[in-house]
């Protein structure tokens, strides 16, 4: 794998300001492409409905973190939190289950 590459791949996933940025890219995209599936169903389905709460959850959690990841003491909290994958994964999973 090119050198750059895991280089750009690497700090999208570890600085914290890039991984919440494309978490929020990604959540509008799949809101926006579930939307126009539903579009084009006709009817609601009951996964639609799923998917695109999921995707405004997402983008909920995301768009606060990226404008707080932009603080110097919270971008070291959140970047270890991305160290820890799992941790970051359950507080996530936790957050969802709250809401």
């Amino acid at each position: 794998m090119n050198a750059k590459l895991k280089t750009i791949l690497h700090s999208a996933w570890n600085e914290p300001r890039h991984f919440f940025f494309w978490l929020a890219m990604l959540s509008i995209c799949g809101f926006i492409s579930i939307a126009v599936g539903a579009a084009q169903a006709g009817t609601p389905k009951l996964f639609f409905v799923y998917v695109a709460s999921g995707c405004i959850v997402c983008f909920v959690v995301s768009f606060p973190a990226f404008i707080l990841a932009w603080i110097p003491p919270v971008r070291r909290l959140f970047s270890w939190l991305l160290r820890r994958k799992l941790l970051a994964l359950v507080c996530l999973a936790t957050l969802v289950a709250l809401f």
